[in-house]
């Protein structure tokens, strides 16, 4: 963002510098408002202005989501029909396994484990995608990287959940 509101190259920036270094105290306007815009939320010219440095707005990041984080609203934005499905299947006598971080280096390892067992009939893995497709294919792509089998039973046990 620093790069885009000063028009410099990322090579001239270091965390410790600050923003008033390049003469940026008149463009603290449009640093406040690139960077509501990149991060979703609000960005007071004050904040910024209170935390020149690229360390101190990186800190700041976080700080604002935290502070903005509307659990109920995060959790409006997913279709949790899906989970009903599971929920009233879950009487088979074979185990029926929700998993996140399945694109994780433990995550990986897990669903492999899970599906090679003869107790667990599906595995619900939840991950960051646009849709189930993209979402295998982001698993298939770590056990590429891993050195894992994507084999049939991963395959045919794993359910994937966009979330």
């Amino acid at each position: 963002v620093w790069r885009q509101v000063l028009a410099e190259p990322s090579k001239n920036f270091s965390p410790s510098q600050s923003f008033f270094d390049f003469g940026g105290s008149l463009k603290f306007v449009e640093l406040a408002g690139a960077l509501s815009k990149q991060w979703g939320v609000t960005v007071t010219v004050a904040e910024v202005i209170a935390k020149p440095t690229l360390k101190e707005m990186a800190i700041l990041s976080t700080e604002t989501e935290q502070a903005q984080f509307d659990p109920t609203a995060e959790a409006a934005k997913y279709d949790f029909s899906k989970f009903t499905k599971v929920t009233s299947k879950a009487r088979s006598g074979k185990a029926k396994v929700l998993l996140t971080g399945a694109t994780g280096y433990l995550g990986a390892y897990l669903l492999k484990e899970l599906a090679e067992n003869d107790s667990v009939e599906t595995i619900y893995a939840v991950v960051r995608a646009k849709d189930e497709s993209r979402a295998m294919q982001r698993v298939v792509d770590v056990y590429t990287k891993r050195g894992l089998e994507f084999s049939d039973n991963v395959k045919s046990k794993t359910v994937f959940v966009c979330g």
